[in-house]
């Protein structure tokens, strides 16, 4: 459910919306991505905590990560109300 919901944003973002709708899709999308990351991290640890967790190394595009970071922070600090 959570990849039809990333995948479903996705889409959206990709047609023709207003700054609002764009802005609330872009939660939407983040906000589910972050969580799917939570729940990939939780089983991790689960693996870590059995010593079964294998770390393989793989490519990261840093200009992406930081834009993620940088997306998810702007996200809890609205929703903080900061600027």
């Amino acid at each position: 459910p959570l990849n039809g919901i990333v995948g479903l944003s996705r889409m959206l973002l990709d047609s023709p919306l207003t700054e609002e709708q764009r802005k609330h899709m872009q939660t939407i999308n983040v906000s589910a991505i972050t969580l799917g990351n939570i729940f990939n991290d939780i089983i991790d640890m689960d693996k870590f905590d059995r010593r079964k967790l294998e770390l393989l190394p793989a490519p990261l595009n840093f200009e992406d990560f930081v834009a993620e970071i940088e997306s998810i922070s702007a996200l809890m600090a609205e929703q903080k109300g900061l600027r």
